[in-house]
């Protein structure tokens, strides 16, 4: 009976311990942080106190003030649920605005406060064990001054009603050290060529025992982001049953990064009191967001166009930058000219496109048909963000007029054809004639020669 009590009591705590050590211990510069001290609406009492999420008969209630201030006083909520089927629903995500709620505060008053208050009921399966489950609460915003950011809220929930779990893992408490990553935040989130970035992780040792000997490193996974220092890891001699301490990594983009996430691994290594080593692994990404910039071969017209002709337009166009180029297309706008656009689609970093542009002349569109013709071509193209950008290059021509066919001219060119057939016609006579003749020698000569042989 003894031992029930006391396994109770350890669940209780491991239940307490995580929010409280996140609230107490995150980082200064973070903009948001539980409320531990106050009761809000639908807590029996405040989280300092002992307050756990309520089970219900088939579901359990979340509660999660979180206080502090962001842009446009709304945060979003990613709900991650352990992947063993315990909750009958998978990830969710919502928005959860700023309210003042009536609160009671340590002394037992009642008091206004501004929080956001995270509220979400979710259902059991029917197959979940009883146990104790890590659910985290991933909460994105932006800050004051413009930037995203992110943090994380892990929260124990105790589940008491359920089928048992015969190995009794809710129950027995955890003989090892577990350090777990409890938060992980990079800043800035966008980044550009030759900017710095910092990746701060609160560590955390979510077991019964003291780990030691812990080595973490960060690894970038590509020559585009790498570390500021030649040393990549970061040695903590020990690390008592749930301590938090924090970590940063310096890392540096290089100036011609390509853009894009750029994955960089976080590891760490450590060892029991009395067990062997043990070792984790997590993820996280830095983004790239390189301006993108296209050059192109001047377009160059015909210095003069006769009405009623076509040329061809060569569009070459080609990417210097580290970024992608999307929906890159080629417009040309001068009066006389009639052409489709030139669609060249995304061209990537390095990249280049052509493309053959069919051009037919006419006239212009004034009272003067003919004559020098000014117009552009424009070059249009967008980011990954669907912004557009456009390049310009002026154009000058001249449309002439087609040549005109006098009477005297038309009746000499029709002379000229008659003549022309005539000969024509004299040369195939002649050449019948000669074919006639040749074919009568060669049945002459054959005829002579067939009596010659008869007479032998």
């Amino acid at each position: 009976m003894k031992q029930r009590v006391f396994a109770w009591l350890l669940v209780l705590i491991l239940a307490l311990t995580p929010v409280l050590a996140f609230a107490e211990g995150g980082d200064a510069d973070e903009a948001l942080a539980v409320d531990t001290e106050r009761v809000y609406p639908g807590m029996d009492k405040s989280i300092s106190a002992g307050f756990i999420p309520k089970e219900g008969q088939k579901d359990v209630r979340f509660l999660l003030p979180l206080i502090g201030t962001v842009a446009e006083d709304t945060v979003r909520v990613t709900v991650k649920f352990p992947a063993d089927g315990t909750f009958d629903t998978g990830e969710l995500t919502f928005d959860v605005a700023a309210q003042t709620y009536e609160v009671t505060n340590a002394a037992g008053g009642t008091e206004s406060a501004k929080a956001y208050l995270i509220d979400c009921t979710v259902p059991l399966s029917a197959s979940h064990l009883i146990g104790t489950y890590l659910v985290r609460f991933v909460v994105a915003y932006r800050t004051a001054a413009g930037e995203t950011a992110e943090q994380t809220f892990p929260v124990l929930c105790e589940i008491a009603k359920g089928k048992k779990n015969e190995k009794e893992l809710w129950s027995t408490p955890v003989e090892k050290p577990i350090l777990l990553i409890e938060s992980g935040v990079v800043t800035p989130q966008d980044t550009v060529g030759n900017d710095t970035v910092t990746i701060d992780l609160a560590i955390v040792n979510a077991g019964q025992k003291e780990a030691r000997n812990i080595c973490i490193n960060a690894e970038p996974q590509d020559k585009d982001v790498v570390l500021s220092s030649d040393l990549n890891g970061i040695y903590i001699d020990r690390l008592a049953a749930n301590e938090t301490t924090a970590v940063r990594f310096d890392l540096r983009v290089a100036r011609h990064a390509l853009e894009g996430d750029h994955l960089v691994k976080i590891g760490w290594k450590y060892e029991g009191k009395f067990d062997g080593e043990y070792k984790g692994e997590a993820s996280y990404c830095v983004h790239v967001a390189q301006p993108v910039e296209l050059a192109y071969d001047a377009v160059k017209l015909p210095e003069t166009m006769t009405g009623g002709d076509t040329f061809t337009q060569i569009i070459y166009v080609y990417n210097p930058s580290c970024a992608t180029a999307y929906n890159v297309r080629g417009v040309l706008n001068v009066d006389g000219l009639i052409c489709s656009s030139a669609y060249l689609g995304s061209i990537a970093p390095q990249g280049e496109a052509t493309k053959e542009l069919p051009v037919f002349v006419t006239t212009l569109s004034g009272s003067q048909k003919y004559g020098d013709t000014w117009g552009s071509f424009e070059l249009h193209y967008e980011d990954e963000n669907g912004e557009e950008q456009i390049l310009f290059q002026d154009l000058k021509g001249t449309i002439l007029e087609p040549e005109k066919i006098t009477d005297e001219e038309k009746e000499r060119q029709e002379k000229e054809q008659k003549e022309q057939q005539t000969l024509s016609q004299w040369w195939i006579s002649l050449l019948v004639a000669i074919a006639v003749i040749i074919i009568l020698v060669a049945i002459i000569v054959i005829a002579r020669f067939a009596r010659m042989m008869q007479m032998r």
